[in-house]
């Protein structure tokens, strides 16, 4: 690797595309499975480190479909290439969007559905989702207010997020979760339109506290029961009608030993979760309960764990 890079890699037939830093370019990279590089691109310049080199301007993750390659950076560079590199498109977010206002950049990575792509926009003075085929673009502006607590007092939610947002698709429905500030959301595909919410701050009735940024995006399995991640780790009934005072949306909730950055990883009704320090957490995803905590390897761990081949696997994205 040319520099270190917080993005989770991405897989299709025997190519791997990941995102990283060399000097102050932003590049994506097609590595073949067997570990050699095929090609890499500068998507922009210009790279910003945060807290010294805990993360970096290349953290969002690209996303494909087989046939193209998508991948934004902090600064709003989007690009789609084909799997060869050729560049199909590329254009900033913020040119068409707006500014970023968000401390450590724009880290979300976009969900890639049927020809769309989901962007989400939780920062300052602007908490947005826009659906885009590079094209065409809608705009759906995310709901604020905050329902009143049991002391009536006035609460500004943190509109810092850096988690991305999360498809859930089973049999009955389809919506696209998004996760930031006081909640998580759900949003209707057709036009964005809010579904339900239920909330994640941890202080029940106390003002939200300024520094309760998201970074961990959810997950999902085939039973109905999204996980979402902030300080708490919580799992949600999505048959229920959610409210942020509706006790019956939340199915179960962790208090500690909870990651900050890496998304948790849900496969065969288990949530694996991997700490900074490389512990591996494994819980029932129907109860919450602790089956093991496992010592990996004492690296810092940023990018999220995957599954593949019946292993669980936690990438560590360095140079």
């Amino acid at each position: 690797m040319p520099g270190a890079a917080g993005s989770t890699p991405v897989i299709v037939g025997d190519r791997i595309f990941v995102t990283s830093v060399s000097g102050s370019d932003l590049l994506l990279i097609c590595v073949s499975t067997d570990g050699k590089e095929l090609w890499q691109k500068t998507i922009a310049t210009g790279n910003t480190d945060v807290r010294g080199d805990e993360g970096s301007s290349a953290s969002p993750s690209a996303s494909t479909d087989g046939k193209h390659v998508w991948t934004v950076m902090a600064n709003g560079m989007f690009g789609c290439y084909s799997l060869e590199g050729d560049e199909v498109y590329r254009f900033n977010l913020q040119d068409r969007y707006g500014p970023f206002n968000i401390a450590f950049g724009m880290t979300s990575t976009p969900v890639l559905d049927n020809g769309r792509l989901y962007f989400q926009f939780i920062h300052g003075e602007g908490i947005r989702i826009h659906r885009s085929d590079g094209r065409l673009s809608r705009r759906r502006d995310r709901r604020r207010d905050l329902a009143a607590t049991s002391n009536h007092w006035s609460r500004e939610e943190n509109e810092h997020s850096y988690a991305s947002p999360m498809l859930y698709r089973d049999s009955e429905r389809e919506f696209l979760i998004t996760h930031g500030g006081d909640y998580v959301m759900a949003h209707s595909l057709k036009d964005g339109s809010e579904i339900w919410r239920c909330c994640l701050n941890p202080q029940g009735a106390s003002p939200s506290d300024p520094s309760l940024r998201r970074l961990a995006a959810g997950n999902a399995g085939n039973d109905r029961r999204p996980v979402c991640q902030g300080k708490v780790l919580i799992c949600v009934r999505t048959s229920k009608a959610m409210s942020p005072d509706n006790k019956s949306a939340l199915h179960w909730k962790r208090d500690a030993g909870t990651p900050d950055v890496p998304s948790p990883l849900y496969h065969d009704g288990l949530v694996y979760l991997c700490r900074e320090n490389g512990n591996l957490v494994c819980v029932d995803a129907k109860t919450g309960e602790e089956f093991y905590e496992e010592r990996t390897t004492r690296d810092r761990h940023r990018a999220s764990p995957l599954y593949a081949d019946g292993r669980c696997i936690s990438p560590l994205v360095m140079a």
